[in-house]
């Protein structure tokens, strides 16, 4: 019984050897990914210092500023009018279509 504790042991070390190298690879790729996200999103993003006085064009532009937000008036989705949201800046639909098929 010694002997298979021993080689299950010695199995079980040669696995993670083996297998750790290559999580340490993942775990690095994928916060180097995050990094490079982060940095291209400073660049992009405009800072507004006072929300309420913008200083350039923020249409289609991704914005950074803080303080409250406060939607003006109250959102409805054209396609489902029964749908609205209370201070709020958007309103998005995601739709999903699924069909069920009986067969016999």
């Amino acid at each position: 019984d010694d002997d298979c504790d021993e080689s299950c042991r010695f199995i079980f070390a040669m696995i993670l050897l083996l297998f750790t190298p290559f999580v340490i690879y993942w775990n690095e790729y994928q916060h180097a990914k995050i990094t490079e996200l982060y940095a291209a999103a400073q660049q992009t993003v405009l800072d507004i210092d006072d929300p309420s006085q913008p200083t350039y064009d923020c249409d289609q532009s991704l914005v950074c500023f803080g303080g409250k937000v406060e939607g003006g008036e109250t959102l409805t989705d054209e396609a489902f009018p029964t749908i609205k949201a209370n201070n709020a800046l958007l309103l998005s639909r995601e739709i999903e279509i699924l069909q069920y098929v009986q067969r016999e």
